[in-house]
């Protein structure tokens, strides 16, 4: 019959579950998905020198999923608070982006935590770092 669920069919899936729970194979397999989602990072990011508040400083991206996109997008952005538009577009070259003569105000709060976005391919990735 089309659309028939069996009777029973529920509690089948609830005892599968139960069973891999006892095994610890579920905590096991979610742990695996978990840990495989947080090594998905696209890029590595580099700063050849600290980065420094109204100083120009180099950026060094390098792909680790491969093919890398053939050009990305990077926005440096305050976390506390709106800072002004800073926006560069980076062209590959063996797999590393190179943007360079970054300059970045200082807040007058003190504030020095900023965010770099890389945006590719329709996916997008935070970096959290420090001015000195």
């Amino acid at each position: 019959m089309r659309g028939h669920i069996r009777k029973g069919g529920c509690s089948e899936l609830m005892h599968f579950f139960t069973s891999l729970v006892r095994a610890g194979l579920l905590t096991f397999i979610l742990a695996l998905f978990y840990t495989a989602a947080l090594a998905a990072e696209p890029f590595t990011v580099n700063f050849p020198s600290a980065p420094k508040a109204l100083a120009p400083f180099n950026v060094e991206i390098k792909a680790v999923a491969s093919p890398a996109p053939k050009k990305i997008k990077v926005s440096f952005k305050m976390k506390a608070m709106y800072m002004g538009d800073f926006n560069f577009e980076a062209e590959e070259k063996n797999g590393v982006y190179f943007i360079n003569n970054v300059t970045l105000p200082r807040c007058m709060s003190g504030e020095k935590v900023w965010v770099l976005v890389i945006d590719y391919n329709g996916g997008k990735q935070e970096t959290t770092f420090e001015l000195e």
